[in-house]
């Protein structure tokens, strides 16, 4: 298949799509002795059906495809760029596909060169149309054996009929007698039934389908509701765009828009030395190509397979889509420069580069397949390696650090048990939250240690400890400054940190230690803080470790961050409109204490659970969330039956007053609902509450039993099937009246 041109779009505006195919034709000399013939198709119900039917794998989505973007072709054939195509989805009560367009118009000798012959395009040579291959307007065959087609040009209508003969071999005829004069503007249609079982797919590929189309299609139907939702990028730059991953195109796959397709992107199909490519091709990316930027004559860098299913990788394919990748890593790399544009140092340049890199952000997950080495700040490399180290001591040929007066003492959590350990280091690894403390106090260990302990710098969190020869204090400090890119307030002070208690070998304290701590709810994190009580007084507690509560382990409350969960509970509390305590964290060591157990202590989750029980015993409050969960419920599977409030209250308004559907949706209105009622909701149902006792659930199910082709529907009504099924309640009254 000869090469192909698109125009593509640009992600803010739609561009005219160019479409030519390049004939590449070879020349062979022969002698006047050499004897060839032409290769031929064998035209059998075989070949038909691998042209119209074995070559979409998507067969739904396909048809969907190829006739909108023809009838789209349509309309900027004719210059009615702003007029949207129509589409009638199929429903419960109309179920079939038609696609509408108004164009130039067919007459009859184009109709059939169009629709009788495969690979016969009336765009072959187009450079402002999506078709070309003369395969799309036959889609259709692949779904079903008999489909219609209605061209109306210059004042004259035809219809036609396409269908298989007995041999599977499709035919295409006029319909006789149907010829006649109309009012109508020139146009096609082409109309097929449906499965009644099909009629969400056909929704669903309508949706992906069309995303691309601008204006966006009308859809003549309401009683299907078709959101075609534009992609949502999260970054845009120049021919490329980072997309949420929801939508239609709600994986994760990266995607090049040709006109008006998405063509998925595999990066398996690249090779393996191109890794960076591939990692970026993980991502949900969208790659545009403005073909106004192309010389005359040249065409698309990608080629695309007949179905218009993927690409097709060939060099040139694959060339286009390597060189995308490495520019998105330059556009990434100057992302990275931006974000770091207000830092006041190097070293916050770093903490920030390092911040992003790991933060989880669109920016980062396109990191993962760049080369970060060249990104800068002010001029100046972020890293030389990007291992993130930053070396503090120089190293002799034997591998000994030489002594400069500088020492560096890493504090960090050890494993999964989060013991502290420090050890001496040569380096600073530098993370986002990285915080370097100058040995400026006594006991400086200990501070950093418990500023490790009690505050949260995340997984493998590291602190850093350096002390600074005395003698040369000054010197030194601007040493370590220079090797960091710091400035003046970088570095912090371990005389600002809190001097824990201290403990003596007999185990005695030779400071009073506290004993309890109080819970502090933070909007981000939650934090335990040291505090002293008389311990006869009780009060409400859990059990702390190391400033994390432990053995919280209930069959209702397990969970491995308990301090969270504890949060979580008191905020249910809050919002119920309950007391909320103080919450002590008591050391276990204190609870083994004859004074604390005779004491009035209460265990926190104990507290909780009567708490509850006081907020249900409110009668009138459980009642409106009673009513309002049944109503909730409503229109939701009763005898099977799905039909909306909304579609009910259509066949009720032509209803007579005082009749059983009228009262019903009357009393069907919601109670007002807030945040306390949500959380009794909650509560109720872990307490496995029977909703079923509801009177208006007994009153749905008797609406569906009395009239049983309401549970039928399944989609919004339009008004004249509103009107049908009026009439289908009124009679249904009167027979068994």
């Amino acid at each position: 298949m000869g090469a192909v041109t698109f125009d593509w779009y640009s992600t803010t505006k739609l561009r005219r799509v160019k479409m030519k195919v390049a004939e590449k034709v070879s020349r062979l000399r022969k002698s006047e002795a050499f004897i060839a013939e032409a290769c031929t198709i064998k035209e059998d119900a075989f070949s038909f059906q691998v042209l119209s039917d074995s070559l979409y794998g998507d067969k739904i989505l396909a048809i969907v495809r190829e006739l909108s973007i023809n009838a789209y072709d349509s309309h900027k054939e004719a210059g009615k760029v702003d007029t949207p195509i129509r589409i009638h989805l199929p429903s419960t009560w109309n179920p079939s596909l038609r696609v509408e367009d108004e164009c130039v118009g067919l007459d009859h000798d184009s109709v059939m060169c169009v629709f009788k012959n495969y690979f016969s395009s009336t765009k072959r040579n187009s450079n402002t149309a999506t078709g070309c291959l003369g395969l799309g307007s036959k889609t259709p065959f692949c779904y079903s054996d008999n489909w219609n087609v209605t061209a109306i040009f210059d004042g004259v209508k035809r219809d036609y009929i396409a269908f298989k003969d007995d041999e599977g071999i499709p035919n295409f005829a006029m319909v006789p007698g149907s010829e006649c004069v109309t009012h109508l503007p020139n146009g096609v249609r082409i109309e097929f039934a449906v499965d009644a079982g099909d009629c969400y797919k056909f929704e669903m590929a309508a949706r992906t389908a069309l995303e691309f189309i601008s204006p966006a299609p009308q859809f003549m139907n309401s009683d299907v509701y078709c959101s075609v939702k534009e992609a949502d990028y999260k970054i845009e730059s120049d021919g490329w765009a980072f997309r949420d991953s929801g939508g239609a195109r709600s994986t994760g796959d990266s995607y090049v828009i040709m006109g008006h397709i998405a063509y998925p992107i595999d990066p398996d199909k690249l090779d393996e030395q191109y890794n960076r490519a591939r990692t970026i091709y993980g991502n949900p990316i969208d790659i545009f190509v403005n073909l106004d930027e192309i010389p005359e004559g040249e065409f698309a860098p990608v080629n695309f397979l007949p179905n218009r299913e993927s690409l097709q990788y060939n060099k040139k394919t694959k060339e286009f889509l390597i060189a995308k990748a490495e520019q998105i890593g330059r556009d990434a790399g100057k992302m990275y420069e931006e974000e770091m544009k207000a830092c006041q140092s190097l070293w916050q340049a770093r903490v920030k580069f390092a911040e992003l890199d790991n933060s989880g952000s669109y920016i980062a997950r396109l990191s993962k397949g760049t080369k970060k080495d060249h990104i800068t700040w002010r001029g100046q490399k972020i890293f030389e390696t990007m291992d993130f180290n930053l070396w503090i001591k120089e190293i002799d040929e034997d591998d000994v650090a030489i002594e400069d007066g500088i020492s560096v003492t890493t504090v960090y959590k050890d494993g999964w048990r989060e013991t502290i350990r420090n050890e001496n280091s040569t380096r600073i690894r530098v993370s986002g939250k990285t915080k370097i403390f100058l040995n400026d106090s006594s006991r400086s260990i200990k501070k950093v240690s418990h500023e490790l302990e009690t505050n949260d710098y995340g997984r493998g969190g590291r602190l850093f400890l350096v002390k600074l020869d005395e003698d040369n204090f000054p010197d030194c400090k601007q040493t370590l400054m220079d090797k960091l890119g710091m400035i003046e307030g970088d570095l912090y002070l371990t005389s600002t940190l809190y001097d824990p208690p201290i403990v003596t070998s007999s185990g005695y304290d030779r400071v009073v230690r506290s004993k309890v701590c109080t819970l502090n709810r933070g909007k981000y994190n939650e934090t335990w803080t040291d505090t002293t009580v008389d311990v006869k007084d009780g009060g409400i507690y859990v059990e702390i470790n190391r400033y994390k509560a432990v053995n919280c382990e209930t069959a209702s409350y397990h969970n491995p961050d308990y301090t969270y969960t504890i949060c979580r509970m008191l905020e249910q509390l809050e919002t119920a409109g309950a007391a909320v305590p103080v919450i002590y964290g008591v050391k276990t060591a204190v609870l083994k204490q004859k004074r604390f157990k005779n004491a009035n202590w209460t265990k926190f989750f104990d507290y909780f659970d009567d708490a509850k029980v006081k907020v249900l015993d409110q009668v009138d409050l459980v009642a409106k969330v009673e009513r309002h969960h049944a109503l909730e419920t409503l229109f939701k599977g009763a005898y099977d039956g799905s039909m909306s409030r909304i579609d009910l209250g259509k066949i009720s308004d032509l209803l007579e007053e005082g009749h059983f559907l009228k009262e019903f949706l009357e009393d069907a209105e919601f109670p007002d609902f807030n945040e306390q009622m949500e959380v009794v909701r909650k509560w109720m149902n872990s307490a496995h509450h029977n909703w079923e006792n509801d009177e208006m659930i007994k009153r749905e199910k008797e609406l569906y039993t009395k009239y049983p082709v309401l549970s039928l529907v399944k989609r919004t009504l339009q008004p004249e099937d509103a009107s049908i099924l009026a009439t289908y309640v009124i009679e249904k009254d009167k027979v068994e009246a």
